[in-house]
């Protein structure tokens, strides 16, 4: 804001000098909430600030990540973070993340069940198996690759 404040010599009238007060104005500092414009869409782009959680502070905003996810380089976009679970116990439950919500785009996670020597695996899926797929192409979007040593 740039308020501009101008006078002239036309405060004169018929030889007399008239005197005017002027004005007096407030002014305060009001912080945008970046955060909830953003809901909508605030960069022109059509896409929230952040993508999970956005954070307002006065002057600015930084966006962080529901458990389990991990803050991209942008500063903006989270990553399910699911390639480093280890399952060792002889019996428990994998899901695809966010299960039985819909799974996030552009994932690559790779879930290890080890356990000792001379024990075998069975899976068993519990419900629908859901996930992208194609009518004419075997498995050209989303899949789930079962490898056993050497052998898939």
């Amino acid at each position: 804001a740039l308020p501009i404040f101008s006078s002239d010599f036309s405060n004169e009238e018929n030889g007399t000098t008239i005197s005017y007060k002027g004005f007096l104005a407030y002014y305060q500092a009001v912080d945008v909430n970046e955060c909830a414009a953003s809901s909508d869409d605030n960069d022109g782009s059509g896409e929230p600030l952040c993508s999970q959680l956005c954070h307002n502070y006065m002057g600015g905003y930084f966006c962080s990540c529901h458990p389990g996810y991990q803050l991209k380089d942008d500063k903006k976009s989270c990553k399910v973070n699911c390639s480093s679970e280890v399952f060792t116990e002889e019996s428990g439950y994998i899901s695809s993340p966010e299960y039985p919500r819909p799974y996030p785009p552009e994932l690559q996670c790779t879930y290890r069940i080890r356990l000792e020597k001379g024990l075998n695996i069975t899976l068993k899926f519990l419900d629908v198996f859901e996930i992208d797929d194609h009518q004419q192409v075997q498995c050209p979007y989303d899949l789930l690759k079962i490898k056993a040593g050497d052998r898939k």
